[in-house]
């Protein structure tokens, strides 16, 4: 599950706005590379663990879509990270995500205001059924990013939180 968690908290990072001056759409902003640390936690009631993530990420103007690819790793592991996200108009996102470990792709939705985008997420638990839904929140200050993920019904506290610059 924190795999779960972290990845999509990793991949909704690299789309977050470097400067709101500047033109061109959220995504197109975000094409670069990046790298952060942070902490992630395995579970809602696990202690944090620090991470460290490089991610770079190509912008396609003509289908208004932000590829992304990186590596996370922390606590004696390391993720690979890929996805795509599309700015489907009027502040309104959709995208998809992987990690290396797991098949196919998770959908994710997600609405901008102003220099921050919330994506609303859920993962389900591959032991047990059970599905969580999760949000993920960017804001952006100038050429620095940072992620916060957790329980979209607020019952716990953040799971993940990652800083990034250029």
């Amino acid at each position: 599950m924190i795999r779960t968690v972290f990845a999509i908290s990793i991949l909704a990072a690299a789309i977050q706005l470097p400067d709101t001056a500047l033109a061109g759409s959220i995504l197109e902003r975000a094409a670069g590379k990046w790298s952060g640390t942070g902490w992630a936690r395995r579970d809602a009631n696990a202690p944090r663990e620090l991470v460290k993530c490089r991610l770079s990420a190509k912008f396609v103007k003509k289908q208004n879509r932000l590829s992304v690819s990186g590596k996370c790793t922390g606590g004696g592991r390391s993720v690979r990270l890929s996805g795509r996200f599309v700015d489907e108009g009027a502040g309104d996102f959709s995208g998809k995500w992987s990690t290396g470990s797991r098949l196919g792709a998770d959908q994710m939705t997600g609405r901008q205001n102003g220099n921050k985008i919330r994506f609303n997420w859920q993962s389900r638990n591959q032991k047990t059924g059970k599905v969580t839904g999760y949000f993920t929140q960017w804001n952006v200050q100038k050429s620095k990013l940072s992620v916060a993920t957790g329980l979209r019904d607020n019952s716990a506290p953040l799971m993940v939180e990652i800083n990034f610059t250029r």
